[in-house]
Parts: C-alpha cells; structure tokens; sequence
C-alpha cells in the first residue's frame, strides 16, 4: 500500500506510473528478504519465537497478495474496461495505460468509421463521425458515464478480449509482458452508414423511428431513432440536460419503442384468413361494423373526414387491404376468432423479444392480448390492429420481411461475420405472396400510393394508430424490390397524423437511395420470375 501510495504521489514525475509501482514493489521485496534474512539466518543465536514467525508469515502474505493485486492492474489492466475509462478519464494525455490502450473501431459494412479512437494534441478521444444519426444502435463509451449499445455489447472484440485467430493470443501475451500501445479488434456491422444517415436526416425535427433491413439473411441496413444526441460531446451539462429531457433521448424506439401498430396489422389478419383459405366478401356500408350497444362501431378513417362517406360497399380481400377498409377487417376477425389469429402472430414472434444472431442493443417484447374469452369487439379491434397490441418498429420491419421473403422468416443480425441466423417457415409460400400482390396493389393505387416507386415494383401497407387525446401515429412497412426484396422497411412517426401522407412518401426517398447505394442490385437478376 505504501508503494502504490509513493507511485500514487509522484505520477506528474514518471511518464510510465504502472513500471515505477512496479519497481518499488521489488524494491520492496528484496528489503523485506533483507530484513528477514538477517533475522533469521545471520543471528541464529537468537531462536525466532513462534510469534514472530506466525507474524512474519503473516506479513509475507499481505504483501503477496498486494504485488499480485497490482501486477494484476499493471499486466492486465487492459482486460478491464472499467479501468481503462477511469485511467483515461484521469489522465487523457496518454501517460497511463487506459490512454494506450485504442478501443477497436466499430466499421459499417463498407468499413467506414461508425466509431474509433483518436488522438488529438496528446489527448485519446472516442469519436463518432455519424454523431447523432447512429447513437441507438452504436451507442457510447465514456470515461464516466459508462457504454451503451454494441459499444457495450461488443466490448469483448473492441477490448481485444476475444479469440478470433492464433494470432491474437500473441498480441494479448505481448500487450501483458511489454505494455506497448495496445490495440482491440475492429468490429463490422451490417449497417450501412449513408443510408443511416439518410435515415436520420428523415426523421430530423420528429420523434419516431425507422428500421431498414435484408429479409434474406437478417441483416440489418438502418436502424435510426430520433430524438437522440451526440455521444461524441457528452459532458456533464449534456449528461444533466438528457436527464430531465421530454423526449426520451436515450430510448432506442426502434427496437424499444412499444407502439399500436394499427392498419399495417391487417397484413397478418389477411394471411391467417388465406391459410384457413378464407377470401370473403364483404358488404361494407357507411354505418361501419356493430359490435353491440355497449362498444362503438368500428368505422373506417373516411367516414371522419366526409360526413357523407358512403362507406366502401362490396369490398374483396384485396380491395380491402388497398383502401385499408377499418370495417371489412373487423368482419374478417370476427369470422376468423382472436385466438386463430394470436397464434400466427406468436408464430412470428411478435410476443417476444426479437431475436438476434450475434450480439445487439436490448430489444424490448411485443404485446399482444391474453383472454381466455372475448368479447366481439375486441376480436375486431384486434383485427385491425388496435385493442392490446403493441410492437416495436423492429418487430414491424421483420413482419414485411416475412410477406416479401415468401413466408419464411430469419433472425436480424447487426454483425457482418456474423452467421445468419436460422430461418423457420411462417407461412405458406402462395399465402405469403398473395398477401405481396395485395401490398402491391396498394402501393399502385391505393393508400400506400405516395411510395410508388419508377422502375421499382414495392409492396407496403398503410397504419395510421389512433392514440387517444393525442394526433395518431403514422406508419408505413414495405418491401422492395418485387418479386425477391432485399430491403423490408418499418417506419413509425409519433404524432405524425396519416401513414399514407406522412410515413409512405419517407419510404420512397429510402427506396430511392437505397437504390442508388446498390442495395437493390438484385433486381434485376431475378425480374420476372415467379414466386
């Protein structure tokens, strides 16, 4: 303790403080074998008394236990996260060895900087190039207010505590004996980082999310949620601000954010009729579905805006995912039963977390209603995606995978080496691409008709989910390109009114560029071909 006390007092002196502890921990050794052997050895005369050997056996564990303790901290420290942000956050000049030691860059899939250190005038700094655009999936690593997101869940690989080649148990062994600067592993995401900023440039000056992603391995391309803040300026009046923010800067509500997901539901209400091989018509007037005297009516979105709405008449299973008919779905629930339809949406997992393969950022559980009876007209709010439902924007974006990738469904991944994860059918393969044609057809002329893309066949449905007392959420989730989507896309606007106003034009700009960004190189090779 003396020795770490001494080293302790004179660091401004020392630029290496770990080797000089380390040599007065010697120093103090070799006195004490001194002491002891001068006792012992050259005065025989003088017999130790049992005492005094208990005492010195004593001493000598003390001071054992104290040198490993410390050579722990001198030749292993860099294992510890915890240590090297307190070492940095105390000296960021590079003197010590949490100022050494450069925390593996986090890399988008074409390997540009999501994440890196820096050194700056002596000073190691975290930098984050897209700032605020990526801070939820990425997240933050701060000398004093801790990591978040893959920062914190990828700390084995940015840390260089894993094992991914022979090689690195060389660089770890060098790292403990010579204490060089130390280097961690990079990581590689499967995001990429122009279509997350674009993402995020959308969202600007509103709360929502926007979830992109490859329904054929999982991988996923964006994942934006706003409002946030830059990881790369928290400081003590930012950290105090975000506190005490209205906003929930710190939620990640693409994957934590819990939301009705209103009409887009009716996608699933449509497949579990067509596996039951139920296509019903519907006569569907201006006085909306009767579920009883004791529950309102439910009426389509139509019928507020024109008080001479005439309702939709004699509607199909296609026609009525097009004008996203509020009635003709409430009809189909009730003819299908809330449990038949509880059980396709269990099958694709949206009771539960969404799955990852490889790490990721903590994703929170779906909700759907539990009763063992029920009532008429929660079965039709349930059909359209009211009553107790609630997802997450991931949730929603997996849900649209699911349509455009033929019924199977895959676990999403953030990690580029990562292995893609196993799929599981869901659905019938015609189910699925029945329901893709009415998607389709929804987006060519019905009220998904603002993400109507040239050159570029889109499926997408429309959500807009009442919130009482407050303006409704807009919604939108798609696929593209028909018929073998590389892209399934989930974007919720809190607030935001319509989803076919609002969500769906924000859904053809991310088309567009992800386009332009090769994402939808595929096309081409399979135009034309049926599924």
């Amino acid at each position: 303790m003396i020795w770490c006390l001494i080293g302790k007092k004179m660091t401004s002196d020392f630029a290496n403080i770990h080797e000089f502890r380390l040599g007065l921990s010697l120093l103090g050794v070799l006195g004490l074998i001194v002491f002891l052997y001068k006792t012992r050895v050259q005065n025989l005369s003088v017999k130790p008394s049992k005492l005094f050997r208990s005492a010195s056996f004593v001493v000598w564990l003390v001071f054992l236990g104290l040198s490993g303790y410390q050579a722990r901290w001198q030749l292993l420290g860099f294992f510890s996260s915890d240590f090297l942000r307190v070492q940095r956050g105390y000296d960021p000049r590079g003197e010590i060895l949490g100022s050494r030691f450069h925390r593996g860059s986090v890399l988008d899939r074409n390997h540009q900087p999501l994440a890196m250190d820096t050194a700056e005038d002596g000073f190691l700094h975290r930098r984050y190039p897209l700032g605020e655009a990526a801070v939820h999936v990425v997240g933050y690593n701060h000398s004093k207010y801790g990591s978040s997101g893959l920062e914190k869940e990828l700390e084995p690989i940015l840390m260089g505590r894993s094992f991914q080649s022979p090689a690195d148990g060389f660089r770890l062994a060098g790292n403990a004996l010579f204490h060089r600067t130390l280097r961690g592993n990079p990581a590689i995401l499967t995001i990429d980082s122009d279509l997350q900023r674009y993402a995020d440039e959308l969202l600007q000056n509103k709360a929502g999310a926007i979830v992109v992603l490859d329904p054929r391995d999982g991988s996923i391309r964006a994942m934006a949620s706003r409002p946030g803040f830059d990881p790369g300026a928290i400081n003590d009046a930012l950290w105090r601000q975000l506190q005490v923010s209205d906003g929930s800067p710190f939620l990640n509500r693409a994957m934590q954010g819990l939301y009705p997901p209103g009409s887009t539901f009716k996608i699933l209400t449509a497949a579990v009729a067509l596996e039951q091989g139920k296509n019903p018509v519907f006569v569907c007037g201006p006085l909306g579905f009767d579920s009883g005297p004791a529950d309102p009516r439910v009426r389509d979105h139509a019928h507020y805006r024109d008080s001479g709405f005439r309702g939709h008449g004699n509607l199909n299973m296609t026609e009525a995912l097009s004008v996203s008919c509020n009635v003709y779905f409430a009809y189909l629930a009730d003819m299908l039963t809330a449990p038949v339809i509880l059980d396709m949406a269990r099958s694709m997992g949206l009771d539960a977390r969404v799955g990852f393969s490889g790490p990721s950022p903590g994703a929170v559980r779906g909700r759907l209603p539990e009763r063992a009876t029920w009532h008429k007209a929660r079965t039709a709010r349930l059909g359209i995606g009211q009553d107790d439902v609630l997802l997450t924007p991931l949730h929603m974006a997996v849900m649209a995978g699911v349509i455009g990738n033929g019924g199977m469904m895959i676990t999403p991944k953030l990690i580029e080496t990562q292995a893609s994860g196993m799929m599981h059918r869901v659905m019938d393969l015609r189910t699925a691409n029945q329901v893709a044609r009415m998607m389709i057809r929804s987006v060519e002329n019905g009220t998904g008709e603002a993400a109507k893309t040239d050159g570029i066949v889109v499926g997408g449905k429309t959500g807009t989910a009442q919130v009482t007392g407050r303006r409704s959420h807009a919604m939108f989730v798609c696929f593209a390109p028909w018929p073998r989507p590389t892209v399934a896309i989930a974007i919720v606007i809190e607030h935001g009114g319509m989803g076919g106003v609002v969500a769906a034009p924000m859904a053809k700009q991310l088309i567009r560029r992800a386009d332009e960004l090769g994402l939808l190189e595929d096309r081409e090779i399979f135009h034309g071909r049926n599924r």
